[in-house]
């Protein structure tokens, strides 16, 4: 009687299992795929393999999976997941949903060096490429093209396996690989080798008339300006610029240099022929190439112009001139509040010499600073136009050819 009691109680036992949909099995579900829910493990159930011996991988890490070995108990639905050397992993109960294609490891032991959590949901899938779901791809190149506006190749790469894309910049020329740039150097010594006397106004008045050589394009000369912006004791932003004008034949050649470094860091090159330039300019880790034609005058010396500086709202004013073999020069030195123009850093002080040869100035040394009310913050610019009868620091014809694929 106890028996046969037993084996109705065994029965109704399987009854509600199949009735709920659960088993110990999940092979006797589906024998393909079973996929963690973080995707990190999948198995499946080779028809050559037996019952109760599955096959499957494991991520290790971002570029490393490992195959790895499930033996079931069927009955019991114990399992032994091992390396595919055989080398315990872990073992876990299992549970499995037959109606949702649900399979539950509950870990009860795992080996050292292995930190699985204690319960493994995995899901049915009908296909699984475990490779690509964790971003591990067999890329095959596509095509390789030029980004507008760079110098920069970018390459497309198609997955074999899953077809997706992706594009990745192959090749990222940076502006040093063209340009050496030099250090900026003011010429204090070309303007400081002149005594000069105390004048009047009068005296200088005439230098509104003067024109500036920088300021016609079809000069021999050199432009430098340098900037540095403090802030609570330190260098904010420090920027400066070199430029060198020669005229060869009636031929007009321009370079620039530009540096900036702390706050918007950045490099320019520029290069002009005639009118017909290109630069270079790199803010980051791009370079940018860029042609264009220039004409006209040169306008980044207006503010140091003799009637810009003579009509400043100055508190305090200094004239200096003295003449010289074949040269007059003259100093404007003084301070002033520019609210005018500026919010904070209106306290202005400056200071410019103008080397004068035939009604011309021939060269000038301007020097500003302005700084704000409490102190804190100010601004210092140097900036000196002089002859320049140099060389021409221009890229090669090979280089430019380079960056233009001509």
């Amino acid at each position: 009687m106890k028996r046969i009691v037993a084996f109705i109680v065994l029965c109704f036992t399987c009854f509600t299992l199949v009735a709920c949909g659960e088993t110990n099995y999940p092979g006797n579900t589906k024998p393909k795929y079973w996929l963690s829910e973080d995707n990190t493990i999948m198995f499946y159930f080779p028809a050559e393999a037996g019952r109760g011996k599955a096959e499957g991988r494991y991520l290790i890490d971002e570029e490393t999976i490992e195959d790895i070995i499930l033996e079931w108990n069927a009955k019991t639905g114990v399992v032994e997941v091992m390396t595919s050397g055989y080398k315990k992993i872990f073992t876990a109960n299992t549970v499995t949903d037959s109606n949702n294609l649900v399979c539950t490891f509950e870990i009860t032991s795992q080996e050292e060096g292995y930190s699985f959590k204690n319960n493994i949901t995995f899901k049915w899938k009908e296909t699984v490429n475990f490779e690509c779901i964790n971003n591990i791809h067999h890329w095959d190149e596509v095509s390789t093209n030029k980004v507008e506006g760079t110098l920069q190749e970018e390459t497309q790469y198609r997955c074999v396996v899953c077809n997706e894309y992706k594009n990745e910049i192959t090749k990222n020329p940076q502006i040093t690989e063209f340009v050496t740039f030099r250090e900026l150097v003011i010429p204090y010594d070309y303007f400081n080798q002149y005594v000069l006397n105390e004048a009047d106004y009068d005296t200088i008045e005439f230098i509104k008339g003067c024109n500036i050589v920088g300021l016609n394009p079809n000069t021999d000369f050199e432009y430098g300006r340098l900037m540095n912006w403090h802030k609570n004791g330190e260098t904010f932003k420090n920027s400066t610029t070199l430029k060198q004008v020669r005229n060869i034949d009636d031929n007009i050649y321009e370079t620039t240099e530009v540096i900036d470094t702390g706050e918007d860091s950045s490099v320019k090159y520029e290069q002009v022929e005639n009118g017909i330039g290109f630069d270079l300019y790199q803010p980051d880790d791009i370079m940018y190439v860029n042609t264009f034609e220039k004409g006209g005058t040169q306008t980044f010396m207006i503010d140091v112009k003799p009637d810009h500086i003579l009509y400043l709202n100055t508190a305090s004013i200094k004239y200096e001139y003295r003449v010289y073999p074949g040269l007059e020069i003259v100093k404007v030195s003084g301070e002033y509040d520019d609210s005018k123009n500026r919010i904070d850093l209106k306290n202005v002080t400056f200071e410019v010499t103008y080397i004068i040869k035939n009604n011309t100035i021939i060269a000038f040394l301007f020097q500003e600073k302005a700084i704000n009310d409490a102190q804190t913050e100010y601004t210092e610019i140097t900036k000196y136009c002089i002859p320049y009868e140099g060389e021409v620091h221009a890229l090669p014809k090979e280089i430019v050819d380079e960056l233009f694929d001509k």
